[in-house]
């Protein structure tokens, strides 16, 4: 039994590639089998490889996770199919809180448009989700380019190196990318507008950009409305089936 926990890393890392359900199954009923685990019963040295083995499956999950999240996304299916868009979905089902599935799927998104290789690195255990963390924080306006065209060279120098160390090196290199000092949307208050104009017809058109705490706020409240709507619509069997258009649905919330 102890032995054979051993095959964890050789059978869960390619999984960050494979979708078929079966396998995925499969995993969570390995993980519970080797959380039921008694450490007591386990040698040192078997300890110590299992704890290494759990940590780079973690970041092969991590890298699915970034592909399926993604893809949801792209796919707009969690509110087509379910109403809700795809973190509040997420956290639903999960019992997580809605922050940490929107920078979940935010992460997702910025890794699948912007890392490729930083999400091959991921699922290969040679980083971790931590220093996704730090690369997806780095990349923003007006330095994403920059931050881009550097990845090879940060995910070079993550090799061997201390996460901390690692950490304050890109920091050092993204404050002298950023000679402005550090952009805090929160500070960016020039770019929140929000325009009406009125049509002699009576149609009014809705025009804004909202950034930091802002753009959170009004955001999760939309959302949220949204949800609810959604949920009334599909309890009434005589409600206009137009109304489940997510655009439709997320003016309506607003209003």
């Amino acid at each position: 039994m102890a032995y054979s926990l051993l095959f964890v890393r050789f059978t869960v890392i390619p999984l960050a590639y494979n979708t078929n359900m079966v396998e995925v199954v499969g995993l969570v009923e390995t993980a519970r089998k080797v959380a039921d685990i008694d450490p007591y019963l386990e040698t040192d040295e078997l300890l110590c490889e299992i704890a290494i083995a759990l940590e780079r499956t973690r970041a092969a999950i991590d890298a699915a996770s970034i592909n399926i999240l993604a893809e949801l996304h792209v796919r707009n299916t969690t509110d087509t199919e379910h109403g809700l868009p795809t973190p509040t979905w997420l956290a639903r089902h999960t019992h997580s809180s809605v922050g940490a599935a929107k920078h979940r799927v935010r992460t997702a998104i910025k890794v699948r448009t912007k890392f490729r290789l930083t999400q091959h690195a991921l699922a290969n255990g040679n980083i971790t989700y931590d220093h996704v963390r730090v690369l997806t924080k780095a990349c923003r306006p007006p330095i994403a380019d920059a931050i881009i065209e550097l990845e090879a060279e940060f995910l070079d120098l993550a090799n061997g190196m201390v996460f901390e160390a690692w950490r304050a090196q890109v920091e050092s290199i993204v404050e002298l990318l950023d000679q402005d000092g550090t952009f805090d949307p929160n500070d960016d208050l020039d770019r929140n507008s929000l325009s009406l104009s009125a049509t002699l017809d009576g149609i009014t058109k809705l025009d804004g950009t909202l950034t930091g705490d802002n753009a959170i706020v009004v955001t999760e409240l939309v959302n949220t409305k949204a949800d609810e709507l959604f949920r009334q619509f599909t309890a009434d069997a005589t409600h206009d089936p137009d109304l489940k258009v997510p655009a439709r649905r997320t003016l309506l919330a607003l209003a």
